[in-house]
């Protein structure tokens, strides 16, 4: 494949970063009822922000949650820790906002090997950032960020 076309590096950083605060903002925009940085979802307050007070950061790495053994939210939690808890609800959803946002934007330059168009790949990101079930469990949340990182793995893994 050939490489992408050539472009100022300033510019396509520009548009990245845009890109990222824009689909950030979108993310934390879309959830229905109480405002995204006002809630925290039952799993990221009750089990992961609970276990990362009350357990040492080490131990609480290869804590299981229904089984399971989440290390990427268990190391964000690390750092939500330390903030106070009148910001807890906010910094839980920024951080689950952007890291939706971020991986969108993988999905978007991992799969210019597959799709050059970039109509095309931008609504391949629409299509992630506007799933239609998000609202209701996925949005705004560390804990679920791992479903969006499955599916940016399969475009990076086709890269």
């Amino acid at each position: 494949m050939d490489p992408e076309p050539k472009s100022s590096r300033p510019l396509r950083a520009s548009l990245y970063s845009l890109a990222f605060v824009g689909i950030t903002i979108v993310v934390l925009l879309r959830q229905s009822g109480v405002s995204a940085v006002n809630s925290i979802w039952a799993e990221d307050g009750e089990s992961f922000y609970k276990d990362a007070l009350v357990h040492s950061g080490t131990s609480n790495l290869i804590r299981t949650y229904a089984g399971y053994i989440q290390l990427l939210p268990r190391l964000v939690f690390e750092a939500v820790r330390l903030f106070p808890l009148q910001d807890v609800a906010f910094v839980i959803a920024v951080t689950g906002a952007a890291l939706v946002a971020g991986l969108a934007l993988v999905v978007f330059r991992s799969s210019f090997a597959l799709i050059r168009s970039p109509l095309l790949r931008g609504l391949l990101v629409a299509s992630m950032i506007l799933l239609p079930v998000a609202p209701g469990e996925l949005l705004n949340n560390i804990v679920n960020v791992p479903w969006w990182l499955i599916f940016a793995s399969f475009w990076v893994l086709l890269w």
